[in-house]
């Protein structure tokens, strides 16, 4: 697997109440770069679990997609939000140019972190999986994904504290420690923090669970399976060039549950299939694999048209979709 670690770009904080901060790179950041943003802030709300409270852009267009955001259920300011989002970049981004980190409304102690990452030449990524967890001060601090599709994929972890900076910790085993980022001073819980790792990993499930902590602290985990996929270049169905492109082929389709779930099974670029997933037509969402951008397109395209359009199970296997996010939007399109 090409997917490699380039380098930590920089990171902000502040612990004055307000909405947005800002993050120059501290070197360039080139075309075709992974880029990788975590938010870190107080959390805003009461309520716990996967929330929508942070925003990630630049100003030079490339667009960002969040991979997962998770809060602990503490009352408002006393917990904090954690957010994961990247962005394959199709523009530069230089120590002159800044990635905004919004809040949906003021939070005081708020920190962001940038990385870098590289693949090999003819590739892109997908997502695999995303899990968060949220954990007090009483427990050992962990986050980890198990059922994963048994395979070589890169693992980008993060633990997000409501600590200081400054507080002591040792990665697990096999674990690349990253830059670690965060307020300081005054006492624990008016901080934020977080702890970053990664590995390459070989398996179906990953593990993340720093140790030797100095201090005890209310804590959100966000982990992340990447996986490389090659790219192609081809055409639409219309005979349009499309570029480097992800193509999807339906390879077979099963109705179970009296016709009311559609299991689909995919190959990529006319590789091996993949894992099977789920559309379920009376209530589309129910049961999907989330933050996975190319799985979550296929569904909801495949929903429309086997509702709108009644295409049945058998006439889906075979066509190949084309997923092309080189451009300022992306395409998809279908051979029909």
């Amino acid at each position: 697997m090409g997917w490699s670690f380039t380098g930590f770009r920089g990171s902000n904080n502040t612990k004055t109440s307000g909405a947005v901060l800002t993050q120059a790179p501290s070197g360039t950041m080139a075309v075709g770069a992974v880029a990788v943003c975590v938010c870190v802030s107080d959390n805003i709300s009461a309520g716990g679990g996967q929330t929508n409270d942070h925003v990630v852009a630049d100003f030079v267009g490339n667009r960002w997609k969040k991979v997962f955001e998770q809060s602990n259920a503490d009352v408002a300011a006393a917990g904090l939000t954690l957010s994961v989002w990247a962005s394959r970049l199709a523009t530069q981004l230089t120590s002159s140019d800044n990635v905004v980190f919004g809040v949906r409304q003021a939070a005081a102690a708020r920190a962001m972190g940038l990385y870098e990452y590289a693949l090999s030449a003819g590739s892109d990524f997908t997502f695999i999986g995303a899990v968060g967890t949220e954990q007090d001060a009483t427990q050992s601090p962990s986050v980890g994904a198990s059922g994963l599709p048994s395979d070589t994929y890169a693992c980008f972890a993060v633990i997000g504290r409501e600590a200081d900076n400054a507080n002591t910790y040792t990665v697990d085993p096999g674990f690349n420690d990253r830059q670690k980022f965060g307020t300081s001073g005054s006492t624990g819980n008016t901080n934020v923090s977080c702890i970053v790792g990664d590995k390459i990993v070989t398996g179906t499930g990953a593990t993340f669970n720093p140790t030797n902590l100095s201090a005890a602290a209310d804590t959100v985990g966000i982990l992340v399976g990447l996986k490389e996929v090659a790219v192609c270049n081809g055409t639409d169905a219309n005979g349009a060039n499309v570029g480097d492109a992800l193509r999807i082929t339906i390879t077979n389709t099963q109705v179970v549950n009296n016709n009311q779930t559609l299991i689909v099974t995919y190959a990529l670029n006319g590789g091996p299939s993949g894992p099977g997933f789920v559309i379920d037509l009376t209530n589309p969402g129910a049961g999907e694999i989330s933050n996975n951008v190319l799985e979550d397109t296929l569904k909801a395209m495949l929903t429309r048209w086997y509702n709108r359009q009644g295409l049945s199970p058998a006439q889906l296997v075979g066509r190949t979709f084309t997923f092309n996010g080189a451009g300022v939007k992306d395409l998809f399109t279908v051979d029909v």
